[in-house]
């Protein structure tokens, strides 16, 4: 069965827990779809993520003004570039400004505009397609884990 891992910014957390990850786990099986909100007190919050993106066989990057430009989010997708994870990204909202890197990926809009059953079907079409380039064993780009982001002042 498929594992995936969902990168998103807090901002899009009814997106995720709304839309996107019922259907993700309906089909893929709860315990098979993870997103930090299964990271309980007193636990390595980075290690937690690193350890998830490396279990990982599909990154789905849920993109966004704010993802794009978060530095967990960056550093997330900096991991699964890393690991040489199979990328997919989510479009949620219109309009959202993506730097060369995650332009040259295609992404699944499934903002509030499209037709959500069209889009699940793509989506889930993709995950499908992509899933057998990560049946491949793959080796990390380089040997270096991503460094956990700053925390702001």
């Amino acid at each position: 069965m498929v594992r995936i891992f969902i990168s998103y910014s807090r901002v899009d957390i009814e997106f995720v827990e709304k839309k996107l990850y019922p259907h993700l786990a309906r089909r893929y099986r709860h315990e098979n779809v993870w997103y930090d909100d299964e990271i309980h007190g007193g636990a390595d919050w980075w290690q937690t993520i690193l350890d998830n993106i490396a279990h990982a066989d599909i990154f789905l990057y849920v993109l966004s003004n704010e993802s794009v430009t978060s530095d967990y989010c960056q550093a997330e997708f900096h991991e699964a570039q890393r690991l040489q994870k199979v990328i997919i990204t989510v479009q949620a909202r219109d309009r959202t400004k993506l730097g060369e890197t995650l332009s040259a990926i295609q992404y699944i809009d499934m903002n509030p505009n499209v037709n959500q059953a069209d889009a699940i079907v793509r989506l889930f079409t993709a995950i499908g397609h992509q899933n057998l380039r990560a049946i491949r064993k793959r080796k990390p780009l380089f040997s270096t884990v991503t460094a956990k982001p700053r925390m702001p002042d």
